[in-house]
Parts: structure tokens; C-alpha cells; sequence
């Protein structure tokens, strides 16, 4: 019975072994694979809707990866541009990975668009509610849909934060607020 043990310990032995070093193989490879994480612009806090009935928020900035301190081969996922605080859920991100924009409720998203050439651009997301909601660059419309106030969503007990996952990020770039609905008749 022994001699069964001095065959199969040392079989045991070097099985885990081989387990170890593949498992932080397989650990190691996963972080070195890993996604950047997704931006949040970070500066403009202080910057919202006045009302909830209608508005706009316009923003001018530079999305030059370089700019932004960013890889152009390993761009994370998405920046958010604005997060409104007010009409909680209204949010104007730009996608590195398929070049869009995406902004209001419902949620509208663009053709693609090369934000990315080391320009300044103006983007706009004006609503009123109502009528509709519209999703402008450089002054020209790229998106337009129906507008649905948000719904105020209560969160009782601890809720992770929504940006945990995110990288903070500053640009030189402006954000404006105006308590009026623009590209509306």
C-alpha cells in the first residue's frame, strides 16, 4: 500500500504544480488583455438643464486621443461627455469603438462620425418636452426622436456608484447650458 503512495503523491504534487502556473498564466494574460476603462469627463459639474421642460446643453472640445492622454491602439470603450443631474438619465457619450454619439430618452445613437481628427467640435443635445429631442454637430442635426422625461429612479439601501468602472478625464473644452430648446419651431 505504500509503495501506491510514492507513486501517486508525487503525480498529486506536480498536477497542482502545473494547475498553479497555468491559472496565473490565465490570471496574467486577463489583465494584460483587459479593456481600457470607459472616460468620464471630468470639469463641468456645475453645468445643467435649467428646467425640465426644455433645453441645451452644447459642448465644444477636442476628442484627439493623444489630447486626452489615450493610446489611439487601445482606446477605452466610451467618454461621457455630460451627465445631467436634473433629468437623471440624460447623458451625451461618445463611442471610440464605432465612432457615435448617443444622447437623451429614449436613447438616440448617430451614423458614424469622426470625432477623433484633432478638431474642435460643437456637439449639442437639445430637448423640449412635448415635442421632441435633437442631437446636433458642428450646427448640423445627426440624430432627432421623440423625448420622454426621464422616470426619477429611487435606489434604497447602498447602490454602487454608476461611474465605479470609470477612468476620470479632464479636455480643454467648454460646456454650456441654455433654457431654451434650439432646431424646434
Amino acid at each position: 500500500m505504500k509503495q501506491i503512495y510514492y507513486y501517486i503523491l508525487p503525480i498529486i504534487i506536480v498536477g497542482f504544480i502545473i494547475f498553479l502556473a497555468t491559472s496565473n498564466s490565465i490570471t496574467n494574460n486577463a489583465v494584460a488583455n483587459a479593456e481600457p476603462e470607459p472616460l468620464l469627463l471630468q470639469g463641468h459639474d456645475s453645468v445643467d438643464f435649467g428646467n425640465n421642460e426644455e433645453g441645451t446643453i452644447t459642448f465644444r472640445g477636442n476628442f484627439n486621443p493623444e489630447l486626452l492622454g489615450l493610446n489611439i491602439e487601445s482606446l477605452p470603450s466610451h467618454i461621457i461627455i455630460f451627465t445631467s443631474e436634473r433629468l437623471e438619465g440624460i447623458r451625451i457619450i461618445y463611442n471610440f469603438q464605432d465612432k457615435t454619439l448617443s444622447a437623451g430618452s429614449p436613447i438616440m445613437k448617430t451614423q458614424e462620425l469622426n470625432l477623433l481628427d484633432n478638431k474642435i467640435h460643437e456637439v449639442a443635445y437639445s430637448f423640449k418636452d412635448g415635442i421632441g429631442q435633437k442631437l446636433f454637430v458642428d450646427g448640423k442635426e445627426v440624430a432627432s426622436g421623440e423625448y420622454n422625461k426621464p422616470k426619477r429612479v429611487v435606489i434604497t439601501a447602498f447602490a454602487a456608484s454608476d461611474y465605479a468602472n470609470y477612468q476620470e478625464t479632464n479636455m480643454d473644452s467648454t460646456i454650456e447650458s441654455s433654457e431654451t430648446a434650439m432646431g424646434f419651431n
